[in-house]
């Protein structure tokens, strides 16, 4: 991710896609051309959202840290949820870190910190979250399966991924199964399927939020 974040540094590519495309096809052991929205150079999609995060800071921001933008978790809905462990998300719990510490845990199964939803027509499950924390700066939010149908991952986890609150727009953020870590992978698409993803909404919260020393 370094690599790929200082190739766009100093002005090699413009664009982090052809940074990260042009790392990964050269990392590569066997010289073969990766073509795609994968990047083998870069392990997991959380880190090539970052390397694009920071095309956004160069290009735009003209190197300059972006504002703090605090958020609180409202929503949670998940994509082509059948075939996935229950099909219905009560096999499926979350937990939300914050500067790199737990700040939340939602059981769907048992409704703790959450209400649950499902749409069949949809095929989705509609989280509504409670007791959210001030979200800001990077957030990580893994996602574990008491099933044993659904593969665990990197992270000992079902799947997982990085955000920059900062980087958020419109209160709504969207991950397709290829920007998910551990779902990108071709081995666990029997589970995850192609339309398999994730949609965040969140409700902004004042700076004044913000616990001190962060932000």
């Amino acid at each position: 991710m370094m690599i790929a974040s200082w190739l766009v540094d100093c002005g090699l590519f413009s664009q982090a896609r052809a940074s990260l495309q042009y790392f990964g096809n050269h990392r590569r052991a066997d010289g073969s051309i990766n073509v795609g929205t994968n990047y083998q150079g870069v392990d997991t999609p959380s880190q090539g959202r970052y390397v694009l995060y920071y095309e956004i800071v160069k290009t735009e921001l003209d190197g300059t840290q972006p504002e703090p933008k605090p958020l609180k978790l409202k929503t949670v809905r998940i994509m082509s949820i059948a075939g996935v462990g229950s099909g219905s998300g009560s096999d499926l719990r979350f937990e939300v870190f914050v500067y790199r510490q737990k700040a939340l845990e939602c059981d769907l199964g048992n409704k703790v910190n959450c209400m649950v939803g499902l749409h069949p027509r949809e095929n989705c499950v509609v989280v509504e979250v409670l007791n959210s924390p001030v979200l800001c700066d990077d957030v990580k939010i893994k996602f574990f399966s008491s099933s044993l149908d659904v593969p665990k991952g990197y992270d000992d986890c079902a799947f997982y991924f990085w955000f920059h609150t900062s980087f958020v727009e419109d209160c709504r953020l969207y991950l397709p199964r290829h920007q998910l870590d551990n779902p990108h992978k071709p081995k666990t698409w029997k589970v995850f399927g192609e339309n398999f993803g994730i949609e965040l909404i969140f409700t902004d919260v004042p700076n004044s939020m913000i616990p001190n020393g962060y932000g």
